[in-house]
């Protein structure tokens, strides 16, 4: 899936990622990119609101795992079983989440899983980035299932 493919299939089937204005940068088989603008995901001090970052990056999480799953024709439901945001510094500007797999085998093991058992999980790291630095980590489980 292109990163225009990815971005318009978000913001047709998850109505929140076309009101935070996420832009699909980079949409490769290890690593999802985003960028967004902070009008849109800003609270009252003009930094950017705590849950708009886990927003996105829960969504660019899910992104990579969905994309993986199309790839892979795994027909399956995917869905969220927990995330941890911890926020380093404030956000004033335009910023980028970056979602890759917590592990080098992660990817190859959640498949393995999920073709003999019929579902599994699988962990992943979100960073969000600022002027170049890191801003916030999110660390999260997806869980997917095979449908009878």
């Amino acid at each position: 899936m292109s990163p225009s493919e990815l971005q318009s299939f978000l913001r047709t089937r998850i109505p929140v990622a076309d009101f935070m204005q996420i832009n699909v940068v980079r949409a490769e088989p290890e690593l999802i990119e985003f960028s967004a603008p902070l009008a849109p995901n800003s609270n009252v001090h003009d930094t950017l609101f705590g849950g708009s970052s886990a927003a996105i990056a829960m969504v660019a999480a899910w992104s990579l795992v969905y994309i993986g799953m199309q790839k892979e024709e795994l027909g399956s439901n995917l869905v969220v079983l927990r995330q941890n945001m911890t926020y380093l510094r404030p956000v004033a500007g335009e910023f980028t989440i970056v979602a890759t797999f917590a592990h080098e085998n992660v990817w190859s093991d959640f498949v393995a899983t999920l073709n003999s058992k019929g579902r599994a999980r699988i962990l992943l790291d979100v960073a969000l980035q600022y002027d170049g630095q890191l801003a916030g980590k999110l660390e999260a489980e997806m869980a997917a299932s095979i449908p009878h």
